[in-house]
């Protein structure tokens, strides 16, 4: 027994020696594994896309835009098998020998800033903090005030112009089909919305009136500027029915589609701005939708990109202004 004990501190002398020579002076804690260092815990269920936060859509795009798909197995074990088997139950699975590794229609995805969720009936079921996906939000709402200077926005003049006057002057059939074209164009556009209305707009039916609601809406829903607003060329106030807002809480009422114009010009700076609806010249001075154009150049400058849609309804020339 003495000498095992002799030849167990003879080695030990070695190893140190030879620990010395390699490391100089270790610290001998650095080669212990860190057992008190704190392993993060899986992200909570946060909601599903039904029940989500209505303040927080923009989060959840982005969740689905940028997330990649992974394995049912990752997706468990990202989440914990307590919590998967909470989410089984709660989908109807284990039930009758039902199992959702059987399920072929189920999908797993992960996004790179830590949220996974699970698709079961094209129905998201999203694991997150709520730091996660406030993160996700804030940058979201980054994103739309950039995307607000590469965008386009779209004004649209006397909307009900396009009803009994344009049939007057150019038809029926083809001033419906000019107004349907224009219609859509609003229903489609992304980007900030101005319309201006005028003594004419209660012409139009009340399907055109919420498709220009409805845009409206959602540019605003979007972040970005959105109003309807009055400016009738023949001085007219609205008619009772009439109703409008603005993004920014300005005046609804002017005294003219030009001064509509002037007032919100300042709201589309930094954006290509397009204008539609009638009337529009084939000169600079003719039509209302021409007018309104050259008071939003006016505020913004000449080299601001302010232009006339290609929708815009033209003017017959028997009607238009002679050029300056």
């Amino acid at each position: 027994m003495p000498a095992l004990i002799e030849n167990e501190k003879r080695f030990h002398s070695v190893f140190s020696q030879i620990e010395h020579i390699l490391f100089g002076n270790p610290d001998r804690s650095s080669f212990m594994v860190d057992r008190t260092r704190a392993i993060a815990p899986p992200p909570p269920f946060f909601s599903d896309c039904v029940g989500w936060p209505p303040h927080q859509l923009g989060a959840l795009e982005l969740l689905i835009e940028e997330s990649e798909e992974i394995g049912l197995e990752a997706f468990r074990a990202r989440i914990g098998r307590g919590q998967m088997c909470d989410l089984t139950r709660g989908l109807g699975y284990d039930r009758h020998g039902l199992r959702i590794e059987a399920d072929h229609h189920v999908r797993c995805a992960a996004h790179p800033s830590g949220p996974v969720f699970l698709i079961h009936s094209a129905i998201e079921h999203v694991f997150a903090t709520p730091e996660m996906i406030a993160a996700l939000q804030e940058r979201h709402e980054s994103g739309m005030t950039r995307a607000m200077t590469e965008t386009e926005a779209l004004v649209l003049v006397h909307p009900g112009s396009m009803c009994g006057s344009a049939r007057s002057q150019l038809g029926r059939s083809e001033a419906d089909a000019a107004r349907a074209e224009v219609l859509d164009r609003v229903r489609t556009h992304v980007g900030p919305v101005i319309v201006i209305d005028g003594a004419l707009s209660d012409e139009l039916s009340r399907a055109e009136n919420r498709l220009i609601d409805e845009a409206v809406a959602r540019a605003l829903a979007s972040g970005h500027v959105a109003g309807r607003i009055w400016g009738c060329d023949s001085g007219e106030r609205p008619y009772p029915s009439w109703s409008g807002l603005r993004s920014d809480g300005g005046a609804l009422v002017h005294d003219g589609q030009e001064a509509a114009a002037t007032d919100i010009a300042p709201l589309l700076s930094g954006v290509t701005v397009l204008v539609t609806g009638a009337w529009a010249g084939s000169n600079e001075g003719s039509g209302c939708v021409n007018s309104v154009a050259n008071a939003i150049r006016e505020v913004l400058g000449r080299e601001a990109r302010v232009g006339i849609d290609e929708t815009a309804l033209l003017m017959p020339e028997e009607f238009e202004d002679p050029e300056p």
